[in-house]
């Protein structure tokens, strides 16, 4: 996992906020994000049943809450149409991560869009 670099990371995500009008090209830059800052280091020791299920990337806390804070100032505007199908193809990538994104992502959207 590299060092989080505040500039650096707030660049990313302005970067990829642009591609929210390309559902296919935004979660295939957003997966990208999440598995640059993904923790791989081998953990000892036993998992929680609740965890051992889930998909984790181990994303640290400060990365999740920058992404979800740079799309809740974004906002949603008219011209996001996309913005359920992003939604619900990062849920379905399976990685608590992904639909930690997914779930900023929907807090956006309009309530009577939602499934």
């Amino acid at each position: 996992m590299p060092a989080i670099q505040p500039d650096v990371l707030q660049r990313e995500i302005e970067a990829l906020l642009e591609d929210v009008g390309e559902p296919g090209r935004f979660v295939r830059e957003c997966m990208k994000l999440l598995e640059y800052y993904a923790d791989r280091t081998r953990r000892s020791g036993r998992i929680p049943a609740e965890v051992a299920s889930e998909r984790v990337l181990r994303v640290p806390r400060p990365v999740l809450r920058t992404l979800c804070a740079a799309i809740h100032r974004r906002g949603r505007s008219e011209e996001d149409v996309a913005w359920l199908q992003v939604a619900r193809a990062l849920w379905g990538k399976g990685y608590r991560e992904a639909r930690l994104i997914a779930i900023c992502m929907l807090r956006e959207a309009d309530l009577e869009d939602l499934p």
